[in-house]
């Protein structure tokens, strides 16, 4: 998103927008949105805690758009989700949210964990999908979980105390 291009679309205006797909198009098709632009900023945060902890990231030119009922954090550039550093850099309360959408699969619980009723995991499609149920293997030998469901002679693990 431009300098000028930001500046036209100016906080309180109402624009409409393709979004997503754009990297990648073989994943689906930019989804049109028409909304109120809330906030805008320059894409700039912080990391807190693990390994990026008090490393300066930056997600490019970016925007919160309100559709309906909906606040969507718009950025030019993805970048690597450990906590919720993008939504706070953007005045957005997570804690507040009904929903939010996480895309990373393994630090959501850090992020909303304590205070999120139940968690969701979208089957969507996508280079790194959440399951390998739908992968097409080339070179794999079978029986593969989870491929196969079904496996003889796989004995679950015991503990010993």
């Amino acid at each position: 998103m431009s300098k000028a291009y930001r500046v036209a679309i100016g906080v309180g205006r109402e624009v409409t927008l393709a979004l997503g797909h754009k990297l990648d198009p073989q994943w689906g098709k930019p989804v049109t949105v028409t909304g109120k632009v809330l906030r805008l900023g320059d894409g700039r945060f912080r990391y807190r805690g693990g390994t990026w902890d008090g490393v300066e990231a930056n997600m490019g030119p970016s925007a919160v758009l309100q559709i309906g009922a909906v606040e969507a954090l718009i950025s030019t550039h993805g970048t690597y989700d450990w906590r919720d550093e993008q939504f706070a850099s953007m005045q957005m309360e997570t804690r507040r949210a009904k929903f939010i959408v996480a895309k990373n699969p393994m630090n959501y619980r850090m992020a909303y964990g304590d205070f999120s009723k139940a968690a969701f995991v979208l089957d969507t499609p996508g280079p790194t999908p959440p399951t390998l149920r739908h992968v097409r293997f080339k070179k794999v030998q079978r029986p593969y979980y989870p491929a196969d469901r079904e496996i003889p002679d796989l004995h679950p693990l015991v503990h010993l105390h």
